[in-house]
């Protein structure tokens, strides 16, 4: 199983859920919902991480009701399922971010702060499914295991997180989508990947975690020999491929993000 580093441990520990990471951000004393906390039923023992709140959840103290949420709750009921009953769902960040009028991306520390609210979050609930929108919460849920959040290069992805015992599924964040509203691509990428994620949930509600292999990891850095390596994976059953999964995800956290991804 992956190891937690000390600094780690020391930054997620419960204790360090305190008034001070929230006096030394403030965004709580400028907002109509102050540090929101998770909703939605959990029928699925799925998560959803969101980024922010943008004003209309400020307003209705609820994640994902404004435009964005819209659009997502609509993908979610073309898939026959209740976004609300069947889901839980938080932000990385509990607050509003805000310029003037306009909602804006949180930044780095205002992520930081907050991280320690979404462990706790995880540890209470221990969702077996985990759906990461957009960027941000990519890097809040893995604080700097990788040096790349980019969206592009995680979404699509099933990963199993041995650190939680679940599935973690990256998609692109709805307002997006949104914003590149005359992409009907764009749209389409959006549309299959929630699809495809859905679907996974609905058919592993009942599937075990799988276990890592007992392995010591071995880092090929020979072109021909990551080749062979792939194309085995790529040939073998779809049990030996989720197991490799599993194994991959702990030696890149054991590493700490010196494994090259493709």
């Amino acid at each position: 199983m992956a190891k937690t580093t000390t600094k780690q441990k020391a930054f997620f520990k419960e204790e360090s859920i305190s008034r001070d990471n929230c006096s030394l951000c403030g965004l709580y004393t400028k907002v109509k919902s102050p540090k929101l906390d998770y909703t939605g039923g959990g029928r699925l023992n799925a998560l959803i991480i969101g980024e922010n709140q943008g004003r209309t959840e400020d307003d209705r103290s609820l994640q994902f009701c404004g435009e964005s949420g819209q659009l997502l709750r609509e993908e979610f009921a073309d898939n026959s399922l209740d976004f609300e009953k069947d889901f839980y769902k938080v932000n990385a960040v509990r607050c509003r971010t805000f310029s003037g009028n306009a909602n804006r991306t949180p930044t780095k520390k205002e992520i930081m702060y907050c991280r320690p609210m979404l462990e706790k979050t995880l540890q209470r609930i221990k969702p077996r499914f985990i759906l990461l929108f957009g960027s941000t919460a990519i890097e809040s849920f893995y604080m700097k295991e990788f040096s790349f959040e980019a969206i592009n290069l995680w979404r699509g992805l099933i990963i199993p997180d041995t650190r939680y015992k679940a599935w973690v599924m990256p998609l692109f964040h709805p307002s997006y989508i949104i914003r590149n509203e005359k992409d009907m691509n764009l749209y389409s990428v959006f549309k299959r990947d929630i699809d495809r994620a859905l679907e996974f949930v609905v058919a592993n509600q009942n599937t075990e975690f799988p276990e890592p292999p007992a392995l010591k990891p071995t880092i090929l850095t020979n072109y021909n020999a990551i080749v062979k390596a792939l194309t085995d994976i790529n040939n073998s059953k779809e049990e030996y491929l989720c197991t490799f999964l599993v194994w991959l995800q702990t030696v890149c956290l054991e590493v700490n993000r010196n494994i090259l991804f493709f």
